[in-house]
C-alpha cells in the first residue's frame, strides 16, 4: 500500500477504501479457490489407481516451480486431461462463494439491523 502511495503522489480515503475492498475480493477469491481445489483434488485421486497417481505425482512435480504450487499443478493437469473434473470444480467454486457470501450477508445485514 505504501509503495502504491509513493507510485501515485497521494491517495484520498476513497482511493484508500477501493483498494482495501479490492484486496479484500482478492483474498475471498483466493480462499475459495483453495476450497475447490481440496475437494477437486480430494475426489481425483480417490477415482485414480495407484499407478494414474504417480504419473499426476511425477508430472506435477516436473510443472511445479515450488513444493507450494504442486497442489495447483495436479488441479491444472487434472482439469486439463477430464472435463467432467474442470465442471465440478466451477460447481463447488461456485458453492462455496454463494455459501460463503450469504454468511457475509447476512452478517452484514444483522449489524446493520442493530447498529445506530
Amino acid at each position: 500500500m505504501d509503495e502504491l502511495v509513493e507510485r501515485l503522489g497521494y491517495m484520498d480515503y476513497r482511493d484508500a477504501l477501493a483498494c482495501n475492498k479490492y484486496l479484500i475480493d482478492v483474498k475471498r477469491h483466493g480462499d475459495y479457490h483453495q476450497q475447490a481445489r481440496a475437494k477437486i483434488l480430494t475426489v481425483a485421486l480417490s477415482r485414480y489407481n495407484s499407478q494414474k497417481r504417480v504419473q499426476l505425482e511425477a508430472k506435477a512435480q516436473a510443472a511445479a516451480k515450488t513444493p507450494a504450487d504442486k497442489d495447483e499443478a495436479k488441479l491444472k493437469l487434472i482439469m486439463d486431461e477430464d472435463a467432467e473434473m474442470a465442471k465440478l470444480y466451477r460447481e463447488a467454486y461456485g458453492d462455496i462463494k454463494a455459501d460463503k457470501e450469504a454468511d457475509y450477508n447476512e452478517a452484514v445485514r444483522i449489524h446493520d439491523k442493530y447498529s445506530y
